[in-house]
């Protein structure tokens, strides 16, 4: 199936991004998001599956997802997490808590455009705005 980006012009602005595990990594073989591979580093959510800590801490995988210079077990969790990062979710106590990254794209075209226009502080936020420019090549930097 072939996807055809959104028009660039939706979103108006965003802060320098630089580079990112996001941009960098291309994974191979895309995973199966269901296969029962457990988190095998840390202490905060070692031996729960990839599937689990995904669905219940979005804000740790985009911790891990920002983390540059991953080792062991975080960087198979990290390229597992790289292909479904539009079905990441907004953390609790957030604006758009519960929404998918797709998702608010597709019907918060201004919220998106808030937080390409700001310099993200926490994990999610610049996850978020990484998958923006990277799905959409949304990025209007100024130099």
């Amino acid at each position: 199936m072939v996807v055809t980006p959104k028009p660039v012009g939706r979103l108006r602005s965003c802060p320098n991004l630089g580079s990112t595990p996001m941009t960098s990594f291309v994974p191979i073989v895309v995973p199966d998001h269901n296969d029962g591979r457990v988190i095998t580093f840390g202490n905060k959510h070692s031996g729960h599956t990839y599937k689990h800590v995904f669905d219940m801490d979005p804000s740790y995988c985009c911790y891990v997802l920002e983390q540059e210079d991953p080792s062991g077990g975080m960087i198979d969790f990290q390229q597992w997490l790289i292909p479904q990062v539009g079905q990441l979710t907004v953390p609790r106590e957030a604006t758009y808590e519960g929404t998918a990254f797709e998702r608010l794209y597709v019907e918060q075209s201004n919220f998106c455009d808030w937080v390409l226009s700001k310099e993200a502080t926490v994990p999610w936020v610049k996850v978020l705005q990484k998958y923006l420019v990277r799905k959409y090549g949304c990025c209007f930097c100024e130099t």
